[in-house]
């Protein structure tokens, strides 16, 4: 979100007379670009509304606020539990009858969280609340929206002095002459106090007030009092906790909406489909490169792997005869058929099979064989064997996946029946 550092606000006053500020902020420093009034009562309150909205730039305007006067808002502060944000609205609706003084439903209301100074800024400890006349709220809202303006929010000054102005009591007199802001207190309920009868307390006030205000002054001069409503607005607007809470906030009619920097936004939707399409493109290509650099792979793989197979086959072919000649060189010498028993092996043994070991003694032999392969063809061999009668086999995988044969054979008498070792 692009950081807003200039607003509009435009307030009301009790005879709905219109003062405009537009404001603008630096790091923490509050400017005040340009004022406007419009205080003709032969015209309407849409069309003050209006003249004012103009002269300020209101449709270049970066954020626009209005509020100003309603008869008979409430606005107090509550103390809540520890809630999350979600559920402070479901308190309030069995909470909020115990504050308005007729019948809840005839009002509109929302809320707003306080942190003080000092607060635990992960919890909400307090939250002002502003409920007012649904009737007022729509009479408010058709002039809003006859004047024709584009607006941010609807505001009232007294309900977003928090926390900028807290350490003040504050006197509105041009929107509401009964009542006065207290400085801000750790206490529940009404924040709002009636106004002295005395006129030197009540002058008192107003110039605590205009203290408050007293950077703006060279600028306003006598008709300060009229822009402080509007500056407080504009403050609070330009303020990272309007971004934060501006969900809560009274509606705006969808025809007051503004919509701003409409080509900036179409131009960079127009640069983001480009950019989609480039990108698409590049991927595109890419991808069918990729993929013919890995066919090739794959052709050259299955290449090597038929080579390899060759030179396996032909090793392994290699290994088994040589392993024969190694184990008949190292045998006993009284195995008298061994020459005859390595040669009947040969011819049965497959080609993935080799022997690590072998023993004869008399006319029985002990042999260990290797495969990565299968064996059960050679064990169906030697059940079948017309010479030998396999007394004993036995299978073990190791860790490597070589399976190990430990074979036990017996040669068969002439009459059929097997000798027994001797």
């Amino acid at each position: 979100m692009l950081k807003v550092k200039t607003c509009l606000s435009i307030v009301w006053d009790k005879d709905y007379l219109v003062y405009g500020a537009l404001l603008s902020k630096r790091g923490k420093k509050f400017t005040l670009l340009n004022f406007s009034s419009c205080i003709d009562k032969n015209r309407t309150f849409a069309q003050r509304l209006s003249e004012v909205y103009k002269k300020l730039g209101g449709d270049n305007s970066e954020r626009v606020v209005l509020g100003g006067f309603v008869p008979n808002a409430l606005i107090f502060s509550l103390d809540i539990p520890n809630l999350k944000p979600t559920e402070i609205k479901k308190f309030l609706d069995f909470e909020i009858s115990r504050y308005i003084p007729e019948n809840p439903e005839d009002y509109a209301w929302t809320f707003r969280p306080i942190l003080y100074p000092g607060a635990d800024k992960n919890k909400i400890e307090k939250i002002k609340i502003i409920a007012l006349y649904k009737s007022v709220a729509d009479e408010i809202a058709k002039s809003l929206i006859e004047s024709g303006m584009k607006f941010d929010a609807i505001l009232h000054p007294f309900f977003v002095i928090d926390p900028l102005y807290t350490a003040f009591d504050l006197y509105l007199e041009t929107i509401d002459d009964k009542f006065y802001s207290r400085a801000s207190i750790e206490q529940e309920g009404w924040f709002m106090s009636e106004l002295p009868k005395d006129e030197t307390q009540k002058q008192l006030l107003a110039e605590e007030t205009n203290f408050a205000f007293h950077r703006f002054e060279s600028m306003l001069k006598e008709s300060l009092k009229y822009f402080i409503p509007s500056i407080i607005l504009a403050e609070y607007s330009l303020s990272r906790t309007f971004d934060i809470e501006r969900k809560n906030f009274f509606p705006v009619p969808p025809s007051c909406k503004p919509k701003r920097f409409k080509l900036l936004k179409l131009g960079a939707v127009a640069a983001f489909a480009v950019f989609l399409f480039l990108a698409g493109f590049y991927i595109c290509r890419e991808s069918i490169d990729n993929y013919r650099l890995l066919d090739s792979l794959k052709n050259q793989l299955a290449s090597l792997k038929t080579e390899l197979n060759d030179i396996k086959r032909k090793a392994s072919k290699e290994k088994t005869t040589n392993d024969y000649i190694q184990l008949t060189l190292t045998s006993e010498p009284d195995d008298i058929d061994a020459l005859n028993f390595l040669d009947y092996l040969s011819k049965i043994t497959p080609k993935d099979v080799w022997a690590n070991y072998l023993n004869t003694y008399g006319n029985s032999a002990n042999l260990t064989m290797q495969t990565t392969g299968n064996s059960d063809a050679l064990i169906s061999e030697l059940y079948r064997s017309p010479e030998y009668t396999l007394q004993n086999s036995r299978k073990n995988k190791s860790s490597d996946g070589s399976e190990y044969i430990y074979i036990s054979l017996v040669k068969k008498s002439k009459d059929n029946s097997d000798y027994l070792p001797q």
